[in-house]
């Protein structure tokens, strides 16, 4: 199979300076194999109306291993939803459950692949405006060649010297540029040289100080994120605060790019040690947090990353580094650089983190936390802990839809001076999560992400 890839664009974006794409060749067994998981979002209603007995569309839920299907209606009665599934794609339809949603409610249901299916809709016992939502996913499986893909990446928790550095298209010629920068088993910088590489892998030094200057201005990683206490914090293009998990071990952010385009309307970023791929906002050139989603986590030593001629590069590598096929350096100097597919991180490792919207800090009764990011993780839970001298209850809410709609997943009452732990079921997905307290306090929302 061939794949025409539409990567950089220089809209608005003068870390590409010349368009980049290409063709990727790949044998069609290795979309199963090479892309990723399977994960998707979608549903049958979105805040739609709906007729009593009429079944909705049926929505493809073949090829998922798992998925959780969020029900919520606006309705001064109960309603039941009856959940038909067609196990064989022959138009056959017989009912798998059916769930009493409480007046004005919310219910989520979580199936896996003891319940195969090739396509589920659904059908309400009377007139109401209705959502039926489905996150669906296929944890994954990381093989042990698979993860040596990324053997020429320096870890961050070992002492090895490395070489980071500055990449971007060249605006001048067709070449890759790299300003390496080298650093030796303790972290300490030790020089820098300038490259430009060509279409063969080939690194040719050269001593240009405009050009170097020129790429330290465009390129140098500005600050994207901040992290506190609690979390990872982003605050997008109008001023709203979103919060992700960070790396459970030590992450220096100094001279690490954030968020960078690799795709024409998409964004990759690289925020304490996860990918997260992120769409563009519809109204500005500028990364549409809401709908973000992670790819992988990873414990390595990467600086920059960029597309170039189709190729993922990423700058980070040991200086000991062997030539793999994917490693590629200039001669012994100890300077080179990891060259691939954009899907190929997904072999990095499943998404992975910690923290929180609260860590032991003062919240107001009743006011909702900012958003933290729950969607393609894997095993998920929560500790909540507080100071007061009598008990709190605390509201978990889950935005499904990344919409800004939010429902009441759970209550979980916390006594004084304890730590309850919270897990969610396996399977469970939404988007984001927040919560709230019913009385004054300083309390700890502590999310982990297996």
């Amino acid at each position: 199979m061939v794949l025409a890839g539409d990567d950089t664009s220089i809209l608005q974006n003068q870390l590409a300076s010349k368009p980049q794409s290409n063709l990727r060749f790949v044998a069609r067994q290795e979309l199963a194999t090479e892309f990723g998981p399977a994960t998707g979002w979608g549903g049958v209603w979105a805040e739609d109306a709906v007729t009593a007995g009429q079944p909705s569309d049926p929505l493809l839920v073949a090829g998922y291993s798992q998925g959780c299907l969020h029900l919520t209606h606006r309705s001064p009665s109960d309603v039941s939803f009856s959940i038909e599934l067609d196990r064989s794609g022959d138009g056959s339809w017989q009912e798998w459950r059916t769930v009493a949603v409480p007046a004005n409610g919310y219910v989520p249901l979580i199936f896996d692949a003891a319940t195969p299916a090739e396509w589920l809709r659904v059908k309400a016992d009377r007139n109401c405006t209705a959502t039926a939502f489905l996150h669906l996913s296929s944890p994954r499986t990381l093989t042990t060649q698979q993860a040596a893909t990324f053997a020429s990446l320096a870890p961050r928790d070992a002492g090895v010297a490395w070489t980071g550095g500055l990449l971007r298209p060249a605006g001048f010629s067709r070449a890759l540029q790299f300003l390496a920068r080298r650093f030796d088993d303790a972290g300490r910088p030790v020089d820098t040289a300038y490259y430009e590489i060509d279409e063969q892998l080939e690194f040719r030094r050269v001593d240009a100080q405009d050009k170097i200057a020129d790429l330290e201005r465009a390129a140098e990683p500005a600050t994207d994120y901040e992290v506190d206490a609690a979390s990872v914090v982003v605050t997008d293009a109008v001023g709203r605060r979103w919060r992700l998990p960070r790396s459970a071990d030590t992450f220096s952010t100094i001279g690490v790019r954030g968020v960078r385009e690799v795709v024409s309307e998409r964004y990759l970023a690289h925020i304490h040690g996860t990918f997260y791929e992120i769409p563009r906002l519809e109204t500005k050139t500028v990364p549409d947090f809401r709908a973000m989603k992670p790819v992988a986590s990873h414990r390595a030593r990467i600086a920059d990353f960029a597309t170039w001629r189709g190729l993922l590069v990423l700058a980070g590598t040991r200086r000991d580094a062997i030539p793999d096929g994917h490693y590629f350096a200039a001669g012994a100097a100890g300077a080179g650089l990891w060259f691939g597919a954009i899907d190929d991180l997904y072999k990095l490792g499943a998404p992975v983190g910690e923290g929180g919207p609260w860590k032991e800090t003062a919240i107001k009764p009743g006011e909702a936390s900012d958003p933290f990011l729950m969607t393609n993780f894997g095993r998920k839970s929560v500790a909540l802990s507080h100071d007061r001298s009598q008990g709190v209850r605390f509201t978990i809410q889950v935005d499904f839809l990344a919409a800004n709609v939010w429902h009441d997943y759970a209550v979980v009452e916390v006594p004084a001076g304890e730590t309850v732990l919270h897990r969610f079921p396996d399977g469970f997905a939404a988007h984001w999560v927040r919560l709230k307290a019913d009385a004054a306090v300083t309390a700890t929302a502590w999310f982990t992400y297996e």
